[in-house]
């Protein structure tokens, strides 16, 4: 008991430098990509029927909405000769109001689930977790989160 009174006190002691603080303190907004400010964007397209991402280049930096336009526009000649192939239809519209929101030609129920991976995937590597809204002309929508290959 004589040995561990003095190392409680010298515990005691050495934790009073830490004062507390009035609350949570603020970092400020959220960065729009975290550590994604770059001239390159990651796409999800099929090939041989399975999701497979690569890499495009961009004019400008990469943004969530010019890369789902991307994949909405499906793969170009190069990637086409790859075998790559795109289930999103080519006619379908992106948007943002509030929320990140892909509006597509067709009923949802009608839309492949390698479409909705597609768009999902590339969300995720865009930066945005769980932010894309799909609509479908049935008026149904889906909030895709996260990416069925990670």
């Amino acid at each position: 008991m004589k040995r561990i009174l003095p190392l409680v006190l010298v515990l005691l002691l050495t934790a009073c430098g830490v004062r507390p603080t009035d609350g949570v303190i603020s970092a400020g907004p959220a960065p729009a990509f975290p550590g994604r400010n770059q001239t390159e964007m990651t796409l999800y397209f099929l090939l041989d029927g399975r999701i497979y991402p690569i890499t495009r280049a961009t004019p400008g930096v990469a943004s969530p909405e010019s890369t789902l336009r991307a994949v909405v526009s499906g793969p170009n000649d190069e990637e086409r000769r790859r075998g790559l192939d795109s289930a999103v239809p080519r006619s379908s519209k992106v948007a943002y109001n509030d929320q990140l929101t892909v509006f597509l030609p067709v009923p949802l129920a009608d839309l492949p689930k390698t479409a909705l991976d597609q768009l999902s995937c590339t969300t995720v590597t865009s930066g945005l977790w769980g932010n894309l809204r799909v609509v479908g002309t049935d008026a149904a929508t889906s909030d895709l989160v996260g990416c069925p290959t990670f």
